[in-house]
């Protein structure tokens, strides 16, 4: 299926500045992963912008580092509510606690996700309108699985929807599967979610866990996110984006900037001074990523304008 979008910039602009998240025009890659504080020094350090953290993950240091001083102004929370490890049991969260986290951390925090569960539509809205009641405007998720009329109820009451189910397949949880797998699924799905999502045109909307270039060519978002350029590189992983390519964990040995790279003694290492410097690369590539598919998209007469 090919996606084709008509609709004039302006009126992609004007809908989008409805919307929660205060950002500079173009689409948003959000990065996660970040196991210390140090992690998220070394994010800043390299001019990370863009963070999304999981409120299932409040009491570890690298969440705590982003509400304590000496983070620079302007940089972007998406928080994630966390619905996804609560569904696999392996964390809990309060809706209530959640709701005050929220509100007094209401200038820290830019976008935030409804706290959904995860098959269960009935109950993932209700939780929206007590998130509503307490003063609060959620991001709610479509999951994979959950009906489709429940997608075209969202896209409907709300300006910016979140589309789950893409970095993990939530119908076989825990079972293996291969990167094209996993992108060939999420290709299908999205397709789907994109065709229905035609009626309601232009919305805002966000790819949990899925920013493989493919996917940012065919589809337009508005914002996505990944753990690859943090977490990527402390298992020693580096991304290079140059010509509109992206070249992910260095394995094309005969790409010219990959054997630069990797034969760099900056990132190539197990210290800590080699895992900053790959963060550092990994996030100037995902930077030049952000600019081409913003393009891309305005070419196409698609902005997200703030």
């Amino acid at each position: 299926m090919a996606l084709r979008v008509s609709h004039e910039p302006e009126a992609a602009s004007s809908h989008a500045a409805s919307g929660a998240a205060e950002k500079e025009d173009g689409v948003i890659l959000y990065h996660a992963g970040a196991w210390s504080g140090s992690d998220v020094a070394t994010f800043w350090a390299g001019g990370g912008k863009s963070g999304l953290l999981a409120y299932s993950e409040r009491t570890g240091a690298a969440f705590k580092a982003w509400f304590q001083p000496g983070r620079p102004a302007g940089c972007r929370v998406f928080m994630d509510s966390g619905a996804f490890p609560v569904f696999m049991g392996k964390a809990t969260v309060d809706l209530d606690e959640y709701c005050l986290f929220l509100q007094t951390h209401a200038g820290q925090v830019t976008t935030y996700a409804a706290l959904d569960v995860i098959g269960d539509p009935v109950a993932s809205a209700a939780n929206v309108k007590r998130m509503q009641s307490a003063g609060l405007d959620p991001v709610p998720t479509y999951h994979k699985g959950s009906p489709w009329s429940e997608l075209d109820r969202l896209a409907g009451e709300h300006a910016y929807v979140a589309i789950g189910g893409l970095a993990a397949d939530v119908d076989n949880p825990g079972k293996r599967a291969t990167m094209h797998d996993h992108q060939e699924a999420a290709r299908i799905f999205l397709d789907q979610v994109f065709h229905r999502l035609a009626r309601r045109w232009p919305v805002k909307i966000h790819a949990f866990g899925a920013v493989g270039l493919p996917i940012l060519e065919r589809y337009p978002l508005y914002s996505a996110d990944s753990s690859s350029a943090i977490r990527g590189a402390g298992f020693g992983r580096v991304m290079v984006f140059r010509d509109g390519q992206a070249v992910l964990n260095y394995r094309n040995w005969d790409e010219p900037m990959v054997r630069r790279l990797l034969y760099d003694d900056r990132i190539c290492g197990t210290s800590g001074a080699s895992r900053s410097a790959r963060i550092a690369v990994n996030l100037e590539n995902a930077g030049r990523l952000e600019r081409h598919v913003t393009d891309l998209w305005a070419q196409r007469g698609v902005r997200w304008d703030s």
